[in-house]
């Protein structure tokens, strides 16, 4: 079994042509991408609604479409700085495994789960710190950008794997509520979705040598995983745990 994660960032052109050099020189039989069924059609979609999502409300509860309206603001501003509409590496994703004829799977936990997780793991402390860090963000000195890892880096690139720590590590000590809904439990989620994947495709192909006596060796799959960078020591973790043969592109 051998699974390789690709982390990205979702406002970034360097994620983009890395994805495009990865599936077209190492040929995926599987691409894994953070996606689930709804954003998957809504990134593919021509005519995709830019309007407030008022219909997620009562799914999702007031913070967590709160949390979406932000997240959204946010995304869309840092990718009209650097001219890359958000999520455009995933759409690219499985733009470019298509064309690669590896087989697409949606790895990601869907989006009302992880947002009614949120509802109910941040709790009342982290949301008044949050509401504190959002009224003293214009005045936070170099020392507070520091600590969260945010003091400099290229927006067009994905930052390093050292700042990627520290911006999660300060992200789990500041707000443990999100850390566990929006990074640990996806994490998991979608570390379980790749041995799924696996198992699935293996039976599969023993199943097909079995029916055509082929004696040979039945060939492990690749797996390429697409995921937000900061997924992945949460993923690698976990899967080198599991005794998965596992490599960071």
């Amino acid at each position: 079994m051998v699974i390789r994660i690709l982390g990205t960032s979702h406002i970034s052109s360097k994620s983009i042509s890395a994805i495009r050099r990865e599936i077209k020189e190492n040929h995926p039989d599987i691409v894994g991408v953070e996606l689930d069924i709804g954003r998957a059609q809504a990134l593919q979609s021509k005519n995709m609604k830019r309007g407030i999502p008022w219909q997620m409300l009562p799914k999702i509860g007031l913070f967590g479409f709160m949390f979406v309206l932000i997240g959204r603001f946010v995304q869309q501003h840092l990718g009209k700085i650097v001219g890359v509409e958000p999520g455009s590496e995933m759409k690219e994703a499985l733009v470019q495994a298509h064309k690669a004829k590896s087989k697409i799977a949606l790895i990601d936990r869907p989006i009302q789960l992880t947002l009614k997780s949120l509802s109910v793991q941040f709790t009342f402390r982290d949301k008044m710190r949050m509401l504190w860090d959002l009224i003293s963000g214009p005045f936070v000195g170099k020392k507070r950008l520091q600590e969260m890892g945010v003091g400099s880096f290229d927006l067009s690139g994905v930052p390093s794997q050292d700042v990627i720590v520290q911006m999660t590590g300060y992200i789990k000590k500041r707000y443990p509520g999100m850390y566990k809904a929006l990074i640990s439990e996806r994490d998991k989620y979608m570390s379980k979705a790749l041995i799924h994947l696996h198992n699935k495709e293996m039976k599969h192909r023993e199943t097909e040598a079995e029916i055509n006596s082929d004696n040979a060796l039945v060939q492990e799959p690749v797996i390429l995983a697409v995921v937000g960078a900061g997924h992945v020591a949460g993923m690698l973790a976990y899967l080198k745990k599991k005794k998965i043969n596992v490599e960071v592109v």
